[in-house]
């Protein structure tokens, strides 16, 4: 875990291995984030909120919503994240794409 210059860490954070935070970020009271995530410069994660493995925060972006998780990169919430990759499989399934040699 690396921690940059400024940053504020909140009360009864967790952080998960090899988790980036850039400088000036802030992470609010009660966060759990986990491994592999990387929060850019001057971002702000509100309390309460949960970030998935390998979360990319954007910089100077703001994550809000106390009990909402994010995941994916860049980060959003878990419902779309989720449609998301349904689509991009629902995609590689159709019988109209060309197959790979």
């Amino acid at each position: 875990m690396h921690i940059g210059h400024n940053d504020v860490v909140g009360a009864n954070v967790v952080i998960a291995a090899q988790t980036g935070v850039s400088g000036s970020s802030e992470i609010g009271d009660g966060c759990v984030i986990g491994g592999q995530v990387g929060i850019g410069d001057h971002a702000k994660v509100e309390a309460g909120t949960m970030l998935g493995g390998q979360a990319g925060i954007l910089p100077h972006k703001v994550l809000r919503g106390k009990g909402m998780l994010y995941w994916g990169t860049p980060a959003r919430p878990f419902r779309e994240f989720l449609k998301e990759l349904g689509t991009l499989s629902r995609l590689a399934r159709r019988k109209d794409t060309p197959e790979r040699s």
